[in-house]
């Protein structure tokens, strides 16, 4: 009977374990995202001084904004009363333009040769995500 006992405690006490999610890293400020950001991007496109202070005021500004609407999503997901489907179609649009503002302002710091290479690197990262996303559907199913 105690063995029995003892093995229930210990299948019940694993499964707790198995539902625990893990993050892959510890949380990082948001000055300290910003840093690393405009770091990658002075490397990857050559940046110079006055280029990499313009593009670091642009990304804390533009991460401000979505930091903001990120806190408005979690106080209405929060609620009783969860964003109707126009909500979340206005939503989708706001963020659609601001990032289409983003990149009409990146344009504006960057020459044509770095708007060029930042294009391919951002598309190489959106293959890059997408192919993690679908092995780790498969490893899913």
């Amino acid at each position: 009977m105690k063995k029995i006992l003892l093995a229930a405690i210990l299948m019940l006490s694993l499964g707790s374990f198995a539902q625990e999610k893990s993050k892959k890293g510890p949380e990082m400020s948001p000055e300290k995202k910003v840093e690393l950001q405009v770091a990658r991007l002075k490397i990857e496109l050559d940046l110079n001084e006055k280029q990499t202070a313009e593009l670091r005021n642009l990304i804390q500004e533009h991460q401000q904004k979505r930091a903001k609407q990120r806190a408005e999503m979690g106080s209405k997901k929060d609620s009783l009363h969860k964003p109707s489907p126009d909500q979340r179609e206005q939503m989708k649009k706001n963020k659609a333009e601001d990032k289409k503002m983003f990149e009409e302002q990146l344009k504006k710091i960057l020459s044509p040769a770095q708007i060029e290479t930042w294009q391919k690197n951002k598309e190489a990262r959106k293959n890059k995500r997408k192919t993690l996303k679908e092995k780790r559907e498969l490893r899913e199913n």
